[in-house]
């Protein structure tokens, strides 16, 4: 199935880790957010590919935009809420922005507010940042967007989201890969590291709000310092 591609009963479940921890200022970054945590996840076993360290980042205060940040991320986080009441069994991955560079979690506490109020799933994607020497700026996110999406499509029955109801939603940066992920989510992006990467990673939707790189694909120069 192609994916969609647009530019513009209560139950408490405590949250799950699968070799993830905590990071430092996470309830402050998160808010009231994390009391719909079910599930932490690590998505590589060992390190991601092409990775020498495995660190889940820090989130730093933005004083200009009077928000949290992410940064330094080597061992990517995928970070899974259940709404109060599920409604859907749609699940809306979120790809921070932050010029893959930092990843801004303003644009992802609004996001989650009105996802979970809808009564859908809603999941937060800390890939790998900042840019990788050597790499196109989007290959590494690219990686861990599709090992994520087939750790959803086989966690989808546990939780109760459908496996073929998962699709992106990403700001800037982030609405850069959501766009790429969904158009090229075939590809074989690296070696075989599990069973996981026998399911597909396609998406069921994508929407990318304000993309940057668009015309550009990840090209260094003037284009490429943008991004909040």
């Amino acid at each position: 199935m192609k994916p969609h591609i647009c530019l513009l009963l209560a139950v408490a479940v405590p949250a799950v880790s699968f070799g993830a921890g905590e990071v430092a200022h996470e309830p402050e970054a998160y808010g009231g957010l994390l009391t719909n945590l079910i599930a932490r996840v690590r998505l590589w076993p060992e390190l991601a590919p092409g990775e020498t360290n495995a660190c889940c980042g820090r989130f730093a205060f933005d004083a200009r935009l009077k928000g949290w940040r992410r940064h330094d991320v080597t061992c990517p986080t995928l970070m899974v809420f259940r709404p109060d009441v599920p409604k859907s069994r749609t699940l809306v991955l979120d790809l921070p922005g932050g010029g893959y560079n930092t990843q801004y979690m303003g644009h992802v506490k609004d996001m989650a507010k009105r996802v979970l109020d809808s009564g859908r799933f809603f999941a937060v994607l800390h890939y790998r940042i900042p840019r990788r020497a050597g790499r196109k700026i989007y290959e590494a996110p690219r990686e861990d967007l599709a090992r994520s999406v087939r750790w959803l499509r086989s966690h989808a029955a546990e939780h109760g989201w459908s496996p073929e109801a998962i699709g992106t939603v990403g700001f800037s940066a982030g609405g850069h890969l959501s766009a790429i992920s969904a158009t090229s989510s075939q590809d074989r992006l690296y070696d075989r590291v599990d069973e996981l990467d026998d399911l597909s990673a396609h998406l069921n939707f994508a929407v990318a709000v304000y993309p940057a790189y668009v015309l550009d694909d990840g090209a260094t120069g003037p284009n490429a310092k943008r991004g909040d």
